[in-house]
């Protein structure tokens, strides 16, 4: 050994020191560095190793590393190995490098070795550390498999450093388990030491388990689900138990993708189900899996009305560590849910609930738990449904027997229900037809006998809620012996609440008379039923609770009785009359009328003059004896069923005064002869009169004679006071006529006044046919009422007569009327002479005439109107309020006491009087004074205001002209006077306005009465008769006849029959559009060629249209896809066309198409071809 001893100066020094020892010349000098990572499994130990020599002296060709025990060399790498091999050396094995040169440079392996089993207990890191090397370092790492943890570690000379470093070793797609990176050390020698043990923990499942019950009729079911979290290993299947009476009916990921399942019964009473996840679940993932299940207890599905006790499924996973959630249960099918005990469960709330998922769910029993040993037992009680019903009883009495229909309108609510219970009385038949109305399905429906009568019970297809109609029909006899009295038959629903409707309907063989002790009402209550009666109906009754009796009396007609039907009846009637101011009533009937007599008879009233008269609309020439008109009404194939008969006449009463009384009246249609009753007048069903009144007339009673309608308003206060009731008080239904009651006789159903127009059911104007003949009026008064009009004699024809104007007016009225050229509409029925047919124009009458409608039920009573001139009325309602004016200057400085009785006094008599029968006409006068006091009782302090204020103003102007304390008195009352003389001056003003407006007079000279402003020009209706004349020769004397000048005639001729216009000729016959072409070479000689065009034709006649194939030959022609008709003609050079053979080079095809408009032609032709040259 050789010491130095050097004193080094302060500042750099280089030393040098050389190997001059021969004996350690021989030997190399190397340096070793190493990597170790020890990677520790479960199964087995694997060194990844990086070992590099530094070859600092003398090259070497091999190089040695020590294997540690137990390990196995797998393998070895590195650029300058040639081979490896493993040595033994005494006790240790050595794995021995040889290089493919000698190296004297640094040089790395590296090097993977293994060992198995792995030692888990008192493990110590394995070294591979190279042989000869003067020093040796070395960077060592722990990976551990995350499956096993590690206990305790000790290190015994190396570093802590950090263990990412070693995590790179790990390459990305290794197949080994995964590992993780436990600890890293760095060891500055060979003299390190690393030991620790190591366990395997047990696997670990959290799992999240929801499930939601529903309670139905079918029975329970379970909707579930299961968040599958592993904490150690990966998941590849899972398992869950539940009791043995679940059936699993579907088990799913969360996308609704059906996965495999296996159910294994155990010996405990319960199932687990064995689940096969389509994919590993890596260690901190979680997973979803639903399921479904269901159950049906014993019993379930019978008729139960007890209440029943349910457990709520246990659904637990298994080889789970802990298990937590939420349960609920919903109710369905109107079952009744109620908890009774709950174990290791809390209720949740609205917020808690979308933590589970429970959000959407609508139940109140919700529970969230922590673990599988929770429990909870449920109460299930079936809701009973609510029941309420309305019948609608149709009892239709036939000759043959009763015809019942009932329609039972129930609403079911708080509960479904498939079943509804109905009674009928025993004498019912026991077999009846049921069925359902708006898309309601019936199973069956069985009988049974009780003591209160048969028992119904429909049984429905589905569960039905809310509203549910049945029809029960059937057919019963008539009980022979108790037609006197007889109780029909009701039925009667079972339900909470009853209620309704019976309508009794009778027959034309039949005299029936029906009692009830229920309340009647109108028609209008079946508006809700299916069924609507007719005609017919006897009686309608209503009912609430318990049912009614209806009791009806039943007699069957004689056969002479039923036999003798009339021959002839009127199945409606509408009329329409105009009241003019001269007293002169212009009514125009028309009848509906099934007859099966040739003849009829009117009867006009009394002072009325026939204007026309048509049958189906052809005007028809009665005879008249005794003020009686024979019509005749022979029927030709074109009339068969209802006639139609139109009657104009005018009637004079006496002229409109001030107040005035009209009575108007109808003709009566009557029978040639008596029938066997006696009784001679056509029945009429149903009848409409309009009645147009001129509105210089207030209408103040009108109605049937003998009765007396109110048509005027009521009193403004007891206006005022009937809304106020009527707002605070239900809707009653009662009958009044303008604002007051009033009694309404049967056979007239009042109308709301000028409401309603009428309007003409048939057009008056008709072409002229052939007119009635003539009867003398004895032979059909001898001609038996019941002959069929096909064996009456065809009367002698007879020209028609021509009505004549009743009132023709004066020569310079009638040429005033010609000369006006007013564009208002005439007012009132319009008539003209000289046409055969009259009507009334409807949209003129409403703007001059006030309008009252009536409708009768089979009579044709006359009617009074009562009506005073409109100015009377407004002049008394004006006097009365100038009146309470001048009482009110009059009380002005009276005191507050008497001015209050006389404004009490004077609204107590604007009321009350009009109440009077005698006196109602004054309505219009007692609102004019009731709102005059009102007003006056408002303006009143105002006018005191503005009486102080004038004074104090007069009292300044009056100071400053005279002085003393008399002008200021003076002064006094001028203030008092000015505000009258204001009033007064605002008063008179809107008079003098008022009177500048125009207003409608009344003049008469004795023969016209001008009752409208203006009139519209004259027009001549289609049907009137117009007859040329030369005006040279002067105005024919002839009266009733339109005559025209000759030359007005033929422009008027002219007018009416136009030329028609030729159009012009069209440029060309048609037109053909753009051709497509399509050809198709074949093997043969010749080429095929398709062509489609369209030709516009532009006349009727029949064209041709020349083709000019040049060579080719038409294989076939179409047009509009139909074959087409083809030809051939020949060109000649000035175009003329003669027919030529085929053969001819000048000739052409042409192809004849008919019909104006667009064609489509269709050709296909063959072209022959021609070969040059070749190949």
């Amino acid at each position: 050994k050789t010491i130095f001893e050097i004193v080094l100066p302060k500042q750099t020094v280089e030393l040098h020191l050389s190997l001059n020892s021969h004996t350690l010349q021989q030997k190399a000098l190397i340096l070793g560095r190493s990597v170790l990572v020890d990677r520790v499994t479960r199964a087995y130990e694997q060194l990844d190793a990086v070992v590099a020599f530094d070859i600092r002296h003398r090259a070497v060709q091999q190089l040695d590393l020590s294997v540690p025990s137990g390990f196995e060399v797998t393998k070895v790498t590195s650029p300058s190995l040639a081979r490896w091999e493993l040595v033994e050396s005494g006790d240790a094995r050595l794995l021995r490098l040889h290089l493919r040169e000698a190296a004297a440079e640094p040089v790395s392996f590296q090097v993977t070795l293994l060992r198995t089993p792995v030692q888990l207990q008192n493990w110590s890191f394995p070294h591979l550390e190279p042989v000869d090397a003067i020093m040796r370092t070395a960077v060592v790492g722990l990976l551990l498999d995350e499956r096993l943890d590690a206990e305790a570690i000790s290190t015994t000379g190396v570093l802590p450093i950090d263990a990412a470093v070693v995590g790179d070793i790990v390459t990305a797609g290794e197949t080994t388990p995964r590992c993780r990176p436990l600890a890293a050390w760095y060891a500055p020698s060979a003299d390190y030491a690393v030991t620790g043990d190591f366990f395997e923990p047990e696997p670990e499942l959290d799992c999240i388990a929801n499930a939601l019950l529903s309670v139905r009729q079918d029975g329970l079911a379970v909707q579930g689900e299961f968040f599958l979290t592993p904490r150690v290993e990966r998941l590849v299947e899972f398992a869950f138990r539940m009791a043995a009476q679940w059936q699993v009916e579907s088990v799913s990921d969360y996308q609704g993708n059906a996965l495999a399942y296996e159910v294994f019964s155990e010996s405990q009473g319960t199932k687990r189900v064995e689940v096969r996840l389509p994919a590993a679940v890596e260690p901190g993932e979680q997973v979803r899996v639903d399921f479904f299940a269901k159950n049906v207890p014993k019993g379930w599905l019978n008729d139960w009305t007890d209440k029943r006790t349910i457990q709520f499924p246990n659904f637990e996973g298994v080889r789970t560590t802990r298990t937590f959630g939420a349960v609920a249960v919903r109710e369905e099918d109107d079952l009744a849910v109620r908890p009774l005990k709950t174990d290791r469960l809390v209720a949740l709330s609205e917020k808690e609930k979308a933590d589970f998922g429970l959000a959407t769910v609508e139940t109140r029993l919700a529970y969230r738990f922590d673990g599988t040993d929770f429990r909870a037992t449920f109460e299930v009680e079936k809701t009973k449904p609510r029941i309420t019903a309305c019948t609608y009883a149709f009892l239709r009495i036939r000759p043959d027997g009763l015809v019942p229909r009932y329609e039972i309108d129930y609403f079911v609510d708080r509960a479904a229900c498939d079943e509804l219970v109905f009674v009928l009385p025993k004498e019912t038949p026991p077999s009846i037809n049921v069925f359902g109305l708006d898309g309601v399905e019936i199973k069956n429906y069985v009988a049974e006998e009780t003591p209160s009568g048969r028992r119904w019970t429909v049984t429905l297809k589905d569960l039905r809620r809310g509203r549910v109609r049945l029809v029960a029909e059937f057919r019963m006899p008539l009980p022979e012996e108790q037609l006197e009295k007889w109780s029909l038959p009701l039925l009667e629903p079972e339900a909470a609440f009853r209620s309704g409707f019976v309508a009794v309907e009778g027959h034309g063989e039949l005299e029936i008379a029906v009692a009830s002790n229920a309340r009647s009402v109108d028609v209008g209550e079946l508006v809700d039923a299916a069924y609507q009666p007719g005609r017919q109906v006897l009686g309608i009754y209503s009912f609430v609770g318990k049912l009614p009796t209806v009791i009806a009396s039943v007699r069957r007609l004689s056969e002479t009785a039923v036999s003798a039907a009339p021959p002839a009846v009127a199945s409606s009637m509408k009329a329409v009359s105009v009241l003019e101011v001269d007293g002169a009533v212009s009514t125009q009937v028309t009848y509906r009328v099934i007859c099966k007599t040739p003849y009829l008879a009117m009867q006009l009233p009394k002072n009325s003059e026939l204007w026309s008269v048509a049958v189906d609309g052809r005007p028809l020439r009665p005879q008249e004896k005794d003020g009686r008109l024979l019509l005749s009404m022979a029927a030709d194939e074109s009339s068969a069923g209802e006639r139609a008969l139109e009657v104009c006449y005018r009637q004079r009463t006496r002229p409109l005064g001030m107040w005035t009384s009209a009575v108007v009246e109808l003709p009566a249609l009557m029978l040639p002869a008596q029938d066997t009753t006696g009784n001679n007048e056509v029945p009429i069903a149903d009848a409409d009169w309009s009645v147009h009144v001129p509105k210089q007339y207030e209408v103040v009673r009108w109605g049937p004679r003998g009765y007396r309608i109110t048509k005027h308003r009521a009193p403004v206060l007891l206006s005022i006071a009937k809304g106020f009731v009527a707002a605070c008080t239900p809707i009653s239904i009662g009958c009044g006529v303008g604002g007051m009651s009033a009694p309404v006789p049967s056979a007239v159903v009042p109308v709301q006044d000028g409401a309603e127009k009428f309007a003409a059911d048939f057009e008056a104007d008709a072409e002229l046919g052939e007119t009635a003949a003539e009867m003398p009026m004895e032979a059909a008064d001898e001609m038996p009422a019941e002959e069929e009009a096909a064996e009456a004699e065809p009367p002698v024809p007879e020209a028609p007569a021509e009505p004549q104007i009743a009132a023709p007016q004066p020569q310079r009225e009638v040429e005033r009327l010609q000369a006006q050229q007013s564009d208002e509409k005439a007012e009132g029925a319009v008539m003209y002479a000289g046409f055969r047919t009259m009507t009334f124009v409807p949209e003129m009458l409403p703007q001059y005439y006030r309008q009252v409608d009536v409708r009768f039920l089979g009579e044709s009573p006359a009617i009074r109107i009562d009506g005073v001139a409109a100015g009377l009325l407004e002049g008394a309602t004006w006097m009365a309020v100038l009146l309470v004016i001048i009482l009110a200057i009059l009380l002005y400085r009276r005191g507050f006491r008497l001015k209050w009785r006389w404004a009490m006094l004077l609204i107590a008599a604007g009321t009350l009087l009009p109440l009077i029968p005698a006196l109602d006409v004054l309505a219009p006068v007692g609102d004019g004074i009731v709102i005059a006091v009102v007003v006056l009782m408002v303006v009143d302090p105002l006018w005191r205001m503005l009486s102080v204020f004038a004074t104090g103003v007069a009292r300044l102007i009056f100071a400053g002209m005279v002085y003393g304390y008399r002008r200021m008195a003076s002064a006094r009352a001028a203030g008092h006077l000015l505000p009258i003389v204001v009033a007064c001056a605002c008063v008179l003003s809107g008079q003098a306005v008022r009177a500048q407006q125009p207003e409608k007079t009344l003049q008469s000279d004795g023969v016209v009465v001008q009752v409208i402003d203006a009139l519209p020009p004259l027009e001549v209706p289609d049907d009137a008769l117009l007859v040329p004349y030369d005006p040279e020769s002067g105005l024919p004397a002839e009266p009733g006849k339109v005559w025209v000048p000759y030359a007005q005639y033929l422009k008027l001729l002219e007018a009416t029959n136009p030329k028609p216009e030729v159009p012009p000729p069209p440029p060309t016959k048609f037109a053909l559009s753009p051709a497509k072409w399509k050809a198709t070479a074949g093997t043969g000689e010749s080429l095929e060629v398709g062509i489609e065009l369209e030709a516009a034709v532009f006349v009727d006649e029949p064209i041709e249209i020349p083709l000019r194939p040049s060579g080719a030959g038409i294989v076939e022609a179409r047009v509009d896809g139909k074959p087409a008709v083809v030809g051939l003609a020949q060109v000649e050079a000035g175009g003329a066309k003669q027919q030529k053979s085929a053969s001819e080079n000048s000739q052409q095809v042409i192809v004849r198409i008919s019909g104006k408009g667009r064609h489509r032609l269709q050709l296909r032709v063959q072209v022959p071809l021609k070969r040059e040259g070749g190949w």
